[in-house]
């Protein structure tokens, strides 16, 4: 797993003196594109301007965050297809190891022209870039390409659970739920 580091800074404080909720989300999608930046997933797309962008996101919010906390965000590939990359990210304090948040995410390839809805932006990976993911996705035990509608048809019968539910139920793994439990 690819760990990303951050501090919380005095502009992502609320009112009430917490991290606010945009900020984890950028700080995930930061981590996440780190992670695919280290891992060369774009670069290996050669000469055309393709980008990941996240098609579908939950966060659970577990402890809160307060200025200068140190963070470390680690990054896991739960599945892939030949268009997008199914991630879980988890965000912990450097200090004491709490676990602070998690996400969970769908990362879609887009090319085309930004005149393009995004459905019609949506681009198989090169063949490198496919290579690589999959190579990323085989150190992690239980992971497995998943068919894009059998991820959708799950999320919708599922309703809007929390993602320690969703990663439980999708993946049929008390492995995660027992780590996550843990933390």
């Amino acid at each position: 797993m690819a760990q990303f580091a951050a501090t919380v800074e005095g502009e992502w404080i609320d009112p009430n003196n917490h991290m606010t909720f945009w900020a984890y989300g950028m700080l995930f999608d930061k981590s996440a594109n780190t992670y695919f930046a280290q891992n060369e997933i774009l670069g290996a797309q050669g000469s055309k301007q393709n980008e990941l962008r996240m098609s579908d996101q939950h966060i659970k919010y577990c402890k809160e965050c307060f200025e200068g906390d140190p963070l470390e965000i680690s990054v896991q590939i739960l599945g892939f297809g030949e268009k997008y990359i199914h991630i879980f990210q988890r965000m912990r304090n450097r200090n004491d190891g709490r676990l602070l948040a998690v996400e969970e995410s769908v990362r879609t390839n887009l090319g085309g022209s930004l005149e393009q809805s995004f459905a019609e932006r949506e681009e198989p990976f090169q063949a490198i870039a496919l290579a690589r993911i999959a190579l990323l996705a085989k150190s992690i035990p239980g992971c497995r390409g998943l068919p894009r509608r059998a991820l959708q048809s799950r999320h919708r019968r599922m309703g809007d659970l929390s993602a320690i539910h969703w990663i439980r139920r999708a993946r049929g793994s008390l492995e995660i739920g027992r780590v996550i439990n843990q933390s």
